[in-house]
């Protein structure tokens, strides 16, 4: 039977899940850099602002979102774990499904104009990109999904799935990179019980993408 306190759990959930699945509607039509940074942070300060209420005004713990302490060797090693195999599937498995798909993309990231900015975005951005989404989409979604599935593959598939979805306009290549990353985190949460390995793995991972340390011509044999 599904208690109050499950039911509120769920609303808040899909509120803030809503916030990201409508994000992209103004950034479809922001064109300058500056005007996309500003919206895309202004999104994902008013998801924290409202993870701030709610831990504030008692509607949830700060446990519920995944942040807990975590041993500095599991810490480590998880984090090490999933830099690795993230950036592997961001460079390799993105580009193999972007090449090999019918385009389906509404949205591209719009190319730096400041230098100052792209280095705010690379920093500061990419760990607003990481708080935000981490929290929601494996330690509350974590916490909400279990109070209704007792099978823990189900609560990870759905997690990944509702992060792949997050990832809409980015194309149809964007929502399965995306949702077979997102099932990596969700692993390591339900083994350590804690946040803190996807938070740093989400924000390397982002960094190596958006750097561009890496060229794409490199990639050239994952077109068929």
């Amino acid at each position: 039977m599904t208690t109050a306190l499950e039911k509120k759990r769920l609303l808040y959930l899909s509120l803030l899940v809503a916030i990201f699945l409508l994000n992209d509607l103004p950034l479809m039509h922001a064109k300058s850099y500056t005007l996309w940074i500003f919206i895309d942070y202004a999104v994902r300060v008013l998801v924290l602002s409202l993870i701030t209420y709610l831990v504030l005004e008692k509607g949830a713990k700060i446990s519920e979102f995944g942040l807990v302490p975590i041993k500095i060797k599991d810490g480590i090693e998880w984090s090490l774990l999933l830099s690795l195999i993230g950036v592997l599937i961001d460079q390799i498995v993105w580009r193999f499904f972007e090449y090999n798909l019918p385009q389906t993309k509404m949205m591209s990231f719009p190319a730096p104009t400041s230098s100052i900015l792209n280095v705010i975005d690379l920093t500061f951005g990419l760990i607003l990109v990481s708080f935000s989404e981490e929290l929601v989409f494996r330690g509350y979604f974590c916490t909400v999904a279990k109070g209704f599935l007792k099978n823990k593959t189900a609560v990870m598939v759905l997690a990944a799935l509702a992060f792949g979805l997050s990832h809409w306009s980015l194309g149809l290549h964007a929502i399965i990179t995306t949702g077979l990353w997102g099932i990596l985190p969700m692993i390591a949460l339900m083994k350590t019980g804690s946040i803190i390995p996807a938070l740093v793995s989400h924000y390397v991972t982002n960094l190596v993408a958006f750097s561009g340390i890496i060229p794409d011509n490199i990639f050239s044999y994952l077109k068929l």
